[in-house]
């Protein structure tokens, strides 16, 4: 698909808003590192050829895997693909009982030292590898650190990243952009974890991944399938070090915990013939205990999959419902449809009555329609599901500001302000507001907070003369 793209063929007519092919994941980012996901198994295809399967198929995704990723304008395919196809000849070296992956695996480690620091805009490869999205990059870092610090048991939240990130930015990244530039993931899984849920997760994070090592090195000492051991061990690391590095996008990170999986059944595989061998069971009595043992995971495996399905079902429910009525388009002057809407985004937020990106979403589409007193009702009901949530007293305080109500607008604006301490856009619009009630005496406190933050920015030249008149 990314080839028809390329090709200006795209046949379902995605909205770029990014340079570079995406695909269908969205961001040239994640197509880059898909990329480097089928070159991987390409090249594995390759060191373990199949009789069936002909040579020239893999290399031809390897060839259409680096023009697209040629194309994506994005720096993390190359840095995987490298990665990936390295550590595999180091492992297939290992494999044929060749010594040269003892030196190679050293310069290897080496290379990756460099690799590091040339992202970080140090050494001599950071001509190359370092991106003004790294300095962005570790924005998120440090904000996700900051959570961790102040909220290191319970971290600040599930999916409550983006809700309190401008509480716990640095002054620096409101300036490096623009005051509303945000983010809801700290593009990097671990540093998320921590941040959303304590550092216990961040522990049963690591303690995952120990066991997986320890159950991927038993697997290369044994020898036993250690082709696809290869392959698995490669494949979810190399999703491992993209979550490390950006977003936890779902269609990526789904293929880590895959490949996680996939070692741990090899070696249980493994751990259960070692059983049956070590009995010499070999007859049907052996047969009938495999086949019972795959049975009973098989039955597991369904009970599991029923329980999620019968979770998942009210939110996604009310997320395919909060879909077609958020793009309902109504006329400000038919108010029985304005009243519909309403209604619709409401009954969509009592199917999920907790979650406040429903609250959001449904405030922000009457706030688009400029239907300002129902989007003073949604946003309303949003507060009480997050009374920290910055972008529904953010619909609250602008609704209520653009409906003539400016004296119930200030508690919420000041709100905003709480929640985003650095955001001088939210200054300038609390003085505005105090300017056109006639509290000449909080003006100036928040004038004199808004200088003290961006002196020289147009909201505090606007203020200026506010001041003066």
């Amino acid at each position: 698909y990314g080839i028809l793209q390329l090709l200006d063929r795209d046949v379902l007519g995605w909205e770029a808003m990014y340079d570079g092919v995406f695909s269908t994941l969205g961001n040239p980012n994640f197509l880059s590192a898909f990329t480097s996901l089928v070159i991987c198994a390409s090249v594995w295809l390759l060191l373990y050829p199949n009789k069936s399967f002909p040579r020239i198929i893999p290399s031809m995704f390897i060839v259409v895997s680096i023009i697209i990723q040629g194309n994506t304008s994005s720096l993390q395919g190359y840095v995987l693909s490298i990665y990936s196809v390295t550590l595999l000849i180091i492992l297939k070296l290992y494999d044929v009982r060749n010594k040269l992956w003892i030196p190679l695996t050293v310069v290897s480690a080496i290379a990756a030292m460099f690799g590091v620091m040339g992202i970080l805009n140090y050494g001599p490869l950071r001509s190359i590898l370092f991106q003004t999205s790294n300095v962005y990059r570790l924005d998120f870092w440090r904000t996700g650190i900051n959570m961790i610090k102040e909220n290191p048991f319970f971290g600040v939240g599930i999916e409550r990243y983006g809700s309190v990130f401008r509480e716990y930015r640095e002054k620096e990244q409101v300036f490096r952009t623009d005051p509303n530039q945000t983010s809801d993931s700290a593009h990097n899984l671990a540093i998320h974890l921590g941040a959303t849920g304590g550092l216990f997760l961040v522990l049963l994070l690591i303690i995952i991944v120990l066991i997986i090592l320890y159950k991927s090195l038993n697997l290369f000492r044994s020898k036993n399938q250690i082709n696809f051991a290869i392959l698995f061990f490669v494949m979810s690391t190399t999703t491992a070090i993209q979550n490390l590095l950006s977003v936890d996008n779902l269609p990526l990170s789904t293929w880590q915990w895959i490949f996680f999986a996939g070692l741990i059944s090899l070696s249980n595989d493994n751990s259960l013939q070692s059983q049956l061998r070590k009995s010499e069971l070999k007859n049907k009595t052996s047969e009938v205990a495999f086949h019972k043992y795959e049975f009973r995971e098989m039955f597991l495996r369904c009970i599991l999959i029923m329980c999620s399905l019968l979770v998942l079902f009210r939110p996604i429910s009310s997320q395919l419902l909060m879909k077609s009525n958020f793009y309902l388009q109504v006329d400000l002057e038919d108010n029985q449809a304005v009243e519909e809407k309403y209604l619709r985004l409401d009954k969509t937020l009592d199917r999920d009555p907790k979650n406040i990106f429903l609250a959001r979403l449904g405030a922000n589409s009457l706030y688009i329609d400029q239907a300002w007193d129902k989007a003073v009702k949604i946003a309303s009901r949003g507060v009480t599901i997050d009374a920290e949530d910055y972008v529904v007293w953010w619909f609250l305080a602008s609704s209520l500001e653009e409906s003539g109500k400016i004296a119930e607008s200030i508690r919420p604006r000041q709100m905003t302000i709480e929640l985003d301490p650095f955001n001088y856009f939210n200054y300038y619009l609390l003085c505005n507001s105090y300017a056109k009630l006639g509290y000449r005496t909080e003006l100036e406190k928040c004038a004199e907070k808004l200088f003290g933050i961006a002196p020289n920015s147009k909201e505090s030249q606007e203020v200026q003369r506010l001041l003066i008149s």
